[in-house]
């Protein structure tokens, strides 16, 4: 025999309790593991380009050749996450450790890529250019920080 007056608006009150508390948590982890990232504007290949080209004083022809060997990166990063972009897709971002542990089934594929479009982008280079190449590659790493998502470099 049910003693309790309303059993469904008990178990109702439950669930609503619980999808709040649990919508809560979620917030705060949202803000404590992702602060930094909302501090950082968002990742745009076009700025990317744009900086380089105006850092390095490219010539129109080194200019299109920087922009094809990053072309050529961001194809051969996507041929890269084939095989995982359904997992990337069903992933929260608030999941970072998830994340991560995906991304590192690519990560030594990219970190080859990496490596081969700026060893292509300095055979274009002037010394003054190459120096101001390689300080934009490690303050682009000290930024990152080991926890920092991918594309390119930022890992």
């Amino acid at each position: 025999m049910n003693t309790s007056p309303h059993p469904k608006s008990v178990a109702l009150l439950f669930l609503l309790g619980a999808f709040i508390a649990g919508s809560a948590i979620g917030y705060a982890a949202d803000r404590t593991f992702t602060a930094n990232d909302r501090s950082r504007p968002p990742f745009n290949q076009k700025a990317l380009r744009d900086l380089l080209h105006a850092k390095l004083r490219l010539t129109p022809a080194q200019g299109a050749f920087v922009d094809s060997a990053y072309d050529a990166r961001t194809a051969k990063r996507r041929e890269l996450e084939v095989p995982i972009r359904p997992a990337l897709d069903s992933i929260n971002e608030t999941i970072r450790p998830t994340l991560d542990s995906v991304y590192g089934i690519i990560k030594p594929g990219m970190d080859s890529l990496i490596a081969v479009t700026h060893t292509r982008v300095l055979t274009v280079l002037d010394s003054s250019q190459k120096k101001i190449y390689l300080q934009m590659i490690e303050d682009s790493r000290a930024k990152s920080g080991p926890g920092r998502r991918m594309p390119g470099d930022q890992r």
